[in-house]
């Protein structure tokens, strides 16, 4: 879907484009769907983006997703997902993941964060039980996928104390 999104503005020639700047409209239909998806329900429920300083949701949509995504490259995001999408190590071992993952050996430590919609909990918790020793950490956090950001300041504690700890071992 965000693929589609960029792609439909007319200014973005096939990724041709002159000037990033030029496929804005593209880039506020992502920006808009990445509002709805990159957090979580808990975040508009409890109204969490009062807390970052914004006057409302949309507030928040403007200020911070469609500000932080205006900035990009469309073709760059293109490159970050289609590397997303095809990011399976199971490929390195004849497409079986249970073995590519078993043949890790270095010390792992999983984060996910419990709220988000691309990476949920229950999917990263079922990688690691097939690395050896893998721990999973989970941090609960209503920004969702955004939360490695750390933009809440008990989101950027949180993962600085599992880094703290990795760092220690």
């Amino acid at each position: 879907m965000a693929a589609e999104l960029l792609r439909s503005d007319p200014a973005f020639a096939d990724g041709f484009y002159a000037d990033a700047a030029d496929v804005h409209v593209g880039l506020k239909r992502h920006a808009m769907a990445f509002t709805l998806t990159s957090t979580s329900t808990r975040f508009f429920r409890d109204e969490v983006w009062r807390a970052m300083g914004f006057a409302s949701a949309e507030d928040y949509g403007h200020g911070f997703t469609r500000g932080y995504y205006q900035a990009l490259d469309p073709n760059n995001l293109l490159r970050q997902l289609a590397k997303w999408r095809a990011g399976d190590v199971g490929r390195n071992a004849g497409g079986d993941l249970a073995a590519a993952l078993g043949r890790i050996t270095g010390k792992v430590v999983a984060v996910a964060f419990s709220d988000d919609f691309f990476m949920p909990v229950a999917d990263v918790a079922a990688d690691v039980a097939l690395i050896p020793g893998a721990e999973l950490r989970v941090i609960d956090s209503p920004m969702g996928h955004f939360a490695m950001f750390g933009l809440m300041p008990t989101d950027a504690a949180a993962i600085d104390e599992v880094l703290a700890e990795v760092l220690k071992s």
